[in-house]
C-alpha cells in the first residue's frame, strides 16, 4: 500500500489517499476540501477510487466528498453517529466556519470493527469518540487514520458538538491498547507513533 498525504484548506486538513498499487484500487481518507484536486491526483494514476472515508463530519474533512463521488462513484462511508453532521451544515460547522450549506449523504453506515475492503487492503473500523459522537480511527497495515481524535503531541477538541472529554480519554485509553507500534496519519499536522503519544498521555 502506497499512502499519499494531502494538506487543504485555511484550516490546514490532512487528506490521505492510500493506494494498492497491486490492483489501483484507492481509498481517501478524509477529502477535505478539494475535491478537483484529488480527482486530478487519481486521474493521472489511472487509480480507482472506492470508498470516501470518514474520520468524523465536520467540514474541514468532508467538503470534498460530493465531488469525488460524483467523479468516481466511490462510497461515502462514515459512522452512524456521525451521519447527522454530514446532513446538517450548522453540526458539521460549515456555514459558521466556511459559510456553505454543504450536505452529503453516506453509502456505507460503519459501526466498530467493521472492515472497509478494497483491492488487497483492509480497514479496520476503531470507534473512538470524544471528539465527534461518531470519530473512527481506521487501522490497516501498520497505520492508524486517527482524524481528530489523535494527533502528534495533542488530541481533538471537545467543546463542539458531540464532543465529550471524557469520552474522548476512554477513546486514547482504546488506541493505546494496541499491541502493535502503528504509525500515526492524525487529521492535522505532523505524523507520529503510537508509542511517542502513549507516553505523551501516561496518566489518562
Amino acid at each position: 500500500m502506497k499512502i499519499l498525504t494531502f494538506i487543504l484548506g485555511s484550516i490546514r486538513t490532512n487528506s490521505y489517499l492510500c493506494v494498492d498499487t497491486d490492483t489501483l484500487k484507492c481509498v481517501v481518507v478524509d477529502p477535505g476540501c478539494d475535491g478537483e484536486g484529488i480527482y486530478a491526483k487519481i486521474a493521472e494514476r489511472g487509480l480507482d477510487l472506492e470508498y470516501i472515508l470518514l474520520t468524523h463530519g465536520h467540514f474541514d474533512h468532508i467538503m470534498a466528498s460530493g465531488v469525488l463521488k460524483e467523479k468516481t462513484g466511490a462510497k461515502i462511508a462514515v459512522h452512524a453517529l456521525d451521519y447527522e453532521l454530514l446532513c446538517n451544515p450548522m453540526l458539521s460547522y460549515a456555514m459558521q466556519f466556511a459559510g456553505s450549506n454543504f450536505t452529503c449523504s453516506a453509502d456505507t453506515i460503519l459501526n466498530d470493527g467493521d472492515i472497509v475492503k478494497s483491492g488487497n487492503m483492509n480497514f479496520k473500523v476503531i470507534h473512538t469518540p470524544g471528539h465527534t459522537k461518531g470519530s473512527c480511527t481506521f487501522l490497516t497495515e501498520g497505520a492508524l487514520f486517527t482524524g481528530d481524535t489523535l494527533f502528534c503531541d495533542g488530541v481533538g477538541r471537545t467543546d463542539l458538538y458531540g464532543g465529550n472529554d471524557k469520552v474522548l480519554k476512554e477513546s486514547l485509553k482504546k488506541l493505546f491498547n494496541l499491541k502493535e507500534d502503528y504509525k500515526i496519519y492524525p487529521g492535522h499536522g505532523n505524523f507520529s507513533k503510537l508509542s511517542k503519544e502513549k507516553n505523551n498521555f501516561l496518566f489518562i
